[in-house]
């Protein structure tokens, strides 16, 4: 349907698609123009948002900084310039009741674990 309306000339429709870089998407979309939001400015602003948002969350804040540190370096990596995914990361956080048992066990991965991070929530 979306190739239907954004090659039939008759049809002034633009499609705009945004999201992570999921296999399935970049291949259905490999022939359209893309645009990034990731950039140096982007990731400089969500780096700044993680900070202000680990300072203003006193369960976050109380980590050690080392942690706080390789939270903020990890989710400014795995953001791919959304600000929502960061922000739906540190809710998750905020809510687990040991944050550094959560980083010993999933030390490399910019997502929460299985269980918190596909929730069946609209908000994130």
């Amino acid at each position: 349907m979306l190739k239907d309306l954004s090659t039939n000339p008759t049809t002034p429709i633009k499609v705009l698609v945004s999201g992570r870089r999921e296999i399935d998407i970049i291949r259905l979309l490999k022939d359209q123009p893309k645009i990034s939001t990731q950039g140096k400015d982007a990731d400089e602003n969500i780096h700044y948002y993680i900070r202000a948002s680990v300072e203003g969350r006193p369960r976050l804040r109380k980590l050690k900084v080392v942690m706080q540190e390789h939270m903020e370096e990890t989710l400014t990596q795995g953001a791919g310039g959304m600000f929502r995914w960061v922000k739906c990361q540190l809710d998750g956080l905020n809510r687990l009741s040991r944050v550094e048992k959560t980083y010993n066990l999933y030390p490399c991965t910019p997502t929460l674990p299985p269980s918190r991070s596909h929730r069946s929530s609209n908000t994130c």
